[in-house]
């Protein structure tokens, strides 16, 4: 008997319980509905919001005004499929504007407090600059330098990515002041340990948010 490509286990199969959850996301208050189960599976965030007093809620409703619509799908794909879907745009303005949306994934998952989540995109968005040979552009670099912490795993990605394969005409007058100081820094720090590849085709872990004593996505 051959193998059954589209069987799975049970026990690895996504949680719908809980009933349907109503998300309004953006200033329109674009609607989605997504099990209750799914969102809390790795969010901390709606483990708080979805709590015991959800359950005889009557709207079963909640908010994400800060973010878009369509970041929000990048996440409810992630939700059912464990993957992150990208576009097949070959040009390098398709590309970025793909970069762009996994960048304010990334946020969203911060927001959310869901790291594997965050450290999916982040292999995703690595992965995707490293085969198309396109590195984030300024728009993408001011949005996680505007929007994360110092010590954030993505802007050590994106200043590892300079350190290793940029170029002089990388920088000019529309490149993110602090990010400049923070590259300039990094080289610094980094100059008597370079190697001739990045840290991340070695362990992408360097650069996930899960830290030192929690599995990764990839293992669990």
């Amino acid at each position: 008997m051959g193998s059954i490509e589209n069987h799975g286990m049970q026990s690895d199969a996504p949680d719908v319980s809980g009933g349907t959850i109503r998300v309004m996301v953006g200033k329109q208050k674009t609607e989605f509905h997504v099990p209750a189960g799914l969102l809390r599976n790795t969010s901390k965030h709606f483990q708080v919001v979805l709590g015991e007093g959800w359950k005889n809620c009557e709207y079963r409703r909640t908010e994400l005004r800060h973010h878009e619509p369509n970041t929000f799908e990048v996440y409810v794909r992630w939700l059912y499929t464990r993957k992150i879907w990208t576009g097949n745009g070959t040009s390098e303005e398709e590309i970025n504007a793909e970069l762009l949306v996994q960048a304010k994934a990334y946020i969203l998952g911060t927001d959310l407090q869901d790291t594997p989540f965050q450290d999916t995109v982040l292999d995703t968005f690595a992965r995707m600059t490293r085969d198309a040979e396109h590195w984030p552009e300024d728009d993408v670099i001011q949005l996680i330098w505007a929007r994360t912490r110092l010590n954030s795993p993505f802007r050590r990605l994106l200043l590892h990515q300079w350190v290793w394969y940029g170029d002089e005409d990388w920088i000019d007058e529309n490149t993110p002041k602090r990010f400049v100081r923070d590259f300039a820094e990094e080289i610094l720090v980094m100059r008597d340990e370079l190697s001739e590849t990045m840290p991340f085709e070695k362990n992408a872990c360097l650069y996930h948010v899960h830290g030192d004593h929690v599995q990764c996505y990839k293992t669990s």
